[in-house]
């Protein structure tokens, strides 16, 4: 290979790592998120592709708030689909405090539910994640910032999916 071929190659790959991790928005941008969230809703997560989006006040929700939000169905290539929920709310603690509703609710209901924090690239937790996986359906809430979403999925593949969202 010669030089200027390798330094071509070289310069793509460390392009391409660095894309890579610039794919996940930094948590200083979510703690407040400010923008529209429809702006950071991504037409594709892994092998979902979105199907479908509509605002908040056109889906059936229980959020008490939010400044921003949309609910969207995503489908794979294999004809798995995920529902998933992407509002934001004035502040973290407010976003906290939709998270802990949702974790009363799955209580309320005796549903079994995990609970685990959600990190950042540097291992600091900028929120939480509840787990629900009751055999035939699988349920993500979770915080970033003052960001709350969830995504539910009648297959098991919601946590397929939601590893590849941005935030």
């Amino acid at each position: 290979m010669k030089v200027p071929s390798l330094v071509f190659t070289l310069t793509l790959i460390l392009f391409c790592q660095g894309w890579k991790q610039a794919g996940r928005l930094p948590s200083a941008q979510l703690n407040p998120y400010r923008g529209a969230v429809r702006n950071i809703l991504p037409e594709k997560s892994g092998d979902y592709s979105l199907v479908q989006a509509q605002p908040l006040n056109q889906i059936e929700q229980e959020l008490v708030g939010p400044t921003d939000g949309v609910g969207a169905i995503y489908n794979s290539s294999n004809n798995h689909t995920v529902q998933h929920l992407l509002a934001t709310l004035p502040t973290a603690a407010e976003a906290n405090k939709e998270l802990n509703d949702a974790l009363k609710r799955y209580q309320d209901a005796h549903m079994n539910v995990k609970v685990e924090d959600v990190k950042d690239e540097a291992g600091q937790t900028v929120g939480r994640k509840l787990i629900v996986n009751d055999g035939k359906t699988e349920a993500l809430n979770w915080t970033n910032g003052s960001l709350y979403c969830t995504v539910v999925s009648y297959t098991g593949y919601s946590t397929d999916f939601a590893k590849n969202l941005p935030y």
